[in-house]
């Protein structure tokens, strides 16, 4: 197998597992977490729950977005892996593999923080909050490389 159908093997695989990853997520709908109350403490779970789930509703529209842009970063490597050297190319799905991995467990949490109640989901929320940051900051780094290394090569 030549070096390029390799990396664009390995390139298509990479795309297929960040489609189920964002699958995963869009699949995904759970009740756990959702509590029922009365009276003044009603009044107040009913706030928390109305906070959580417009967290988690937006939590995950941010991560979906970071999976589509991990999906368009892993179309563009394939593009250019043609022209990318061979060291470049190994760094480039390196990197996917890492953004891969780092999305895959803030869905991971997502789905903690679907299950936790009232008390428990602000402390997961930060975990998340994190997680995500730590995502996109990871994508922009790689969207950078990647076009340094278009540069490299030209």
């Amino acid at each position: 197998m030549t070096m390029r159908k390799a990396a664009a093997s390995i390139i298509v695989s990479i795309m297929v597992c960040a489609a189920a990853f964002a699958a995963y997520g869009q699949d995904k709908t759970s009740g756990a977490g959702k509590e029922t109350a009365t009276g003044t403490a009603g009044t107040n779970g009913q706030r928390v729950n109305q906070e959580k789930e417009s967290y988690q509703k937006k939590a995950e529209e941010k991560l979906r977005g970071m999976d589509e842009k991990i999906k368009t970063l892993a179309a563009k490597a394939e593009k250019e892996g043609e022209k990318i050297k061979k060291d470049a190319a190994e760094k480039t799905r390196e990197m996917q593999g890492k953004l891969i991995e780092k999305s895959r467990a803030a869905r991971e949490k997502l789905e903690e923080l679907k299950a936790a109640g009232s008390e428990k989901w602000q402390a997961v929320r930060k975990d998340l909050d994190r997680m995500l940051s730590e995502l996109e900051n990871a994508y922009h780094r790689a969207v950078s490389k990647m076009k340094s290394y278009e540069k490299q090569d030209r």
